[in-house]
């Protein structure tokens, strides 16, 4: 049986502005296409006609509920978190003070 290597990323070496960019794509990848799947599988469940059907069902509104409110967070951080982050970043490269608007 051939053995799976395992590869270790290691995020304190990469830029701040790596690790940034990294984190927006990354976050609304999973939860563009890997949930979707997810709630594909819980909606082929819960049409089962066997008595665990119903946990199924139970579970796909809790899945639909969290993603929902996974989506609310994200475009929170893409509308303000990841720019102040880009506002920082620009700010600490030119020390220069930030400025926090309210």
């Amino acid at each position: 049986m051939k053995q799976l290597q395992t590869h270790t990323i290691h995020f304190d070496r990469w830029p701040i502005d790596c690790l940034i960019t990294y984190l927006k794509k990354k976050q609304r990848l999973l939860v563009t296409s890997v949930a979707p799947k997810i709630k594909r599988d819980f909606v082929s469940l819960s049409r089962d006609k066997s008595p665990g059907a119903l946990r199924f069902k139970r579970m796909e509104q809790l899945f639909a509920s969290t993603h929902k409110r996974l989506l609310t967070q994200i475009n929170f951080q893409e509308q303000f978190l990841f720019p102040y982050m880009d506002e920082l970043l620009v700010a600490t490269e030119k020390k220069s003070p930030v400025y926090i608007n309210s």
